[in-house]
């Protein structure tokens, strides 16, 4: 959605071409994570799949 409002606004030469890197950082902080997370938010969360990632985590911090 965010996408197409940027494509109207800037065929009617209301957003500036020197904007456009700024538009693509919002929209990859903002609907990139929503596209990721929302599926798995509504999955369950088993201690065998954080398992792994834990220890990842826990060898790093030093």
């Amino acid at each position: 959605m965010l996408y197409g409002v940027a494509l109207v606004l800037r065929r009617r030469e209301v957003l500036a071409e020197e904007y456009a890197l700024i538009l693509s950082s919002v929209v990859i902080a903002l609907c990139l994570p929503a596209m990721i997370f929302v599926p798995l938010a509504g999955k369950p969360v088993y201690l065998r799949q954080l398992a792994p990632g834990s220890v990842d985590v826990g060898s790093r911090a030093r």
